[in-house]
């Protein structure tokens, strides 16, 4: 059933990276700098205590 779309999932497709195209994204980075401390995304109270005591 998947046969037809082993090209897809093959070693080669795995280890190039895809033609460049106008939509691609940069992020300038600033020497020196290092990024800002902070939150990924918001979790509770609960969960951040349950993350330092993991950490």
């Amino acid at each position: 059933e998947y046969k037809d779309f082993g090209d897809i999932f093959s070693q080669e497709r795995i280890d190039t990276l895809p033609e460049h195209t106008k939509y691609d994204h940069r992020i300038d980075l600033i020497p020196g700098s290092t990024p800002p401390f902070g939150p990924i995304y918001p979790i509770s109270e609960k969960e951040r205590k349950a993350l330092r005591e993991f950490i």
